[in-house]
């Protein structure tokens, strides 16, 4: 399941745990962003060992800013707060490449 996240403190809780975590930057506005949707909600069910969020970057304004993100979608893997792998746009075998980093795939 992928939860929304808004708020910093608890961004930062769970990506700092000693697990991966791997988080959609996102916007309600964007085309690519509804178009890839599934694929990483899907990827959330088949990898329960990772979490899964989303981070809306209009309503969390100060966590996109703290991650550098310039672009919708933005997708950051992390492992205990440390960012280990990142790609921008709506490319499937772009997520499935991060998933393979944490040895799930």
């Amino acid at each position: 399941m992928v939860k929304q996240v808004s708020d910093r403190a608890e961004f930062n809780k769970i990506i700092g745990q000693d697990k991966y975590t791997f988080v959609n930057f996102t916007a309600s506005w964007c085309g690519p962003c509804k178009k890839i949707d599934p694929v990483f909600e899907k990827l959330a069910e088949e990898h329960q060992g990772i979490d899964f969020i989303k981070v809306d970057v209009d309503e969390a304004a100060e966590i996109a800013r703290w991650a550098g993100i310039h672009a919708a979608p933005t997708f950051i893997l992390f492992h205990g707060g440390e960012q280990a792998g990142e790609t921008i746009g709506a490319k499937p075998s772009a997520l499935h490449a991060l998933i393979a980093k944490t040895g799930e795939a």
